[in-house]
């Protein structure tokens, strides 16, 4: 499950059709990752035995639907949001590291499960998994989420650790080593991949006399587009590149602009209800159009394997 703030309940609005439309054998995962939020997500699922999916996942659901991100953190005490000039964050993230603790204490990975975050003293990408001792299993999933400015980094081991999407925001590569680990080949591998793009994907096509008259502004919007596009893309391109003889079911991404602010940890409920409502419906449509993925660009890179 990839990164993206408050919009990871997109991903349990998705999962949850996942359950909903397949019998358990196609659902039980053997393996899970995720990068910030996605790594949250994936942590309900990694902690509940393969056959206990629709539990998993109505704790996560449960969680979206009754807190709102912003009852997770505060303002430092003495200063409020100014605070963040005297401290290493903007603001304090004591009620989520609460929050983590009531939820997951003396719950071990039982699934074998991968995520990561970026060592802030050496720049290195760092993996944990289901082998993590339970000493630093909360402090290494807060640590994959600490955005860099928002929330203070974990200081592990002699490491300073910080979100995983100062990398990336996808770590299937790692999720694809724990399913050979378990001795199946690549040809016999299954993914599904959750994204929770701000937007769907998209590079509008233009004919050569519509380019040819565009203004400065209009360029520069279009470079913006093909940039973040790219930008998006590059995740799944790397996946597909590096792993051709994997089998993807689904890639999933939002089919309109998801609500959001300016600040990307806030969030109202409502809007995060959206979301949920939102990837569920998504999930449901792409799996009944019999595609693999609901982005044009994705879905050819797919069929043809020919990549950005």
């Amino acid at each position: 499950m990839r990164g993206g703030g408050t919009k990871g309940a997109y991903e349990s609005g998705a999962l949850k059709a996942i359950i909903n439309k397949f019998k358990p054998i196609e659902y039980q995962y053997d393996v899970v990752s995720g990068v910030s939020i996605g790594a949250v997500n994936s942590v309900m699922l990694a902690i509940h035995p393969k056959g206990k999916e629709r539990e998993a996942l109505g704790e996560l659901e449960n969680i979206w639907r009754t807190h709102q991100v912003q009852d997770l953190y505060r303002n430092w005490p003495k200063y409020g949001i100014l605070g963040g000039f005297f401290n290493d964050a903007i603001f304090d993230s004591t009620p989520l590291k609460n929050f983590a603790n009531d939820t997951l204490h003396g719950r071990p990975f039982i699934r074998k499960f991968t995520y990561e975050s970026v060592d802030l003293n050496t720049g290195r990408v760092v993996n944990f998994d289901e082998k993590t001792t339970s000493a630093q299993q909360i402090q290494s999933v807060l640590a994959s989420a600490s955005i860099p400015g928002f929330f203070s980094p974990q200081h592990l081991q002699n490491m300073v650790l910080a979100d995983g999407g100062v990398f990336e925001n996808l770590n299937l590569g790692p999720a694809i080593v724990k399913c050979r680990e378990q001795g199946a080949p690549d040809q016999k591998i299954i993914v599904d991949i959750l994204l929770c793009f701000d937007q769907p994907v998209k590079i509008q096509q233009w004919t050569y006399e519509e380019a040819k008259y565009k203004s400065v502004s209009e360029l520069n919007m279009r470079k913006k587009e093909i940039k973040d596009a790219y930008y998006y893309l590059e995740d799944i391109e790397r996946v597909l590149r590096g792993f051709p003889d994997i089998n993807v079911r689904y890639i999933l991404e939002p089919s309109q602009k998801l609500p959001s602010k300016y600040i990307p940890i806030f969030s109202s409920l409502e809007d995060t209800i959206f979301q949920i409502e939102l990837g569920e419906k998504d999930m449901e449509a792409l799996i009944e159009s019999g595609k693999k993925s609901n982005n044009k660009h994705i879905e050819k890179m797919l069929e043809t394997r020919n990549y950005i």
